[in-house]
């Protein structure tokens, strides 16, 4: 029966069969974007709880965390207040910097101190012992002279270790020094 046609009506034809299998096409094709939604929107919706849920639990533990920070933060301030706090009640007339500066006032740049203690005793005596290295003997001497002339203490006394050596000397001085009750 095609074969009776005139070619006019089956390229007429061809035409309309071309744009019925695209119109067949397209519905196919939108009907499978549609199923896909369809399949797609339970995951969708549970994924999208599921990172909100995530993103609170996120929030929560930063806050947890920051709280924690905080908490360290102010049993270190704490911990420093009160040691400070030992320090002023056992200053009574003494105080660690000022001593500590003007013994860094005496010295000499050969002399090198590594460390500062100090212990309180009933008496109202505090003894300080000075340990630090010494480029050579001369500026000991000239360093341990310098403390003794400067009035600040009672006693400087220096083993007779510290000057077994010309150069390099590793030196322990201990100072003694009366201290008022005034405040």
């Amino acid at each position: 029966m095609f074969n009776v046609l005139p070619d006019n009506l089956k390229q007429e034809i061809k035409k309309q069969y071309g744009a019925r299998r695209f119109v067949v096409i397209l519905n196919f094709i939108i009907f499978i974007q549609i199923f896909t939604l369809i399949a797609f929107f339970p995951s969708w919706v549970t994924s999208f709880y599921n990172q909100k849920e995530a993103a609170s639990v996120v929030a929560e533990s930063e806050d947890a965390l920051l709280i924690e920070e905080v908490e360290e933060l102010s049993s270190q301030i704490q911990s420093i207040n009160k040691k400070l706090e030992i320090i002023k009640k056992t200053q009574t007339g003494f105080s660690p910097t000022q001593t500590l500066d003007s013994i860094i006032e005496q010295k000499s740049p050969s002399i090198l101190i590594n460390e500062f203690t100090f212990n309180k005793s009933t008496n109202n005596q505090v003894t300080i012992t000075l340990t630090g290295s010494a480029g050579e003997r001369e500026s000991l001497l000239t360093f341990i002279k310098k403390l003794e002339s400067s009035k600040l203490f009672d006693k400087v006394d220096s083993p007779i270790s510290n000057f077994t050596k010309d150069r390099n000397i590793s030196f322990s001085l201990f100072l003694t020094m009366k201290i008022s009750n005034e405040k």
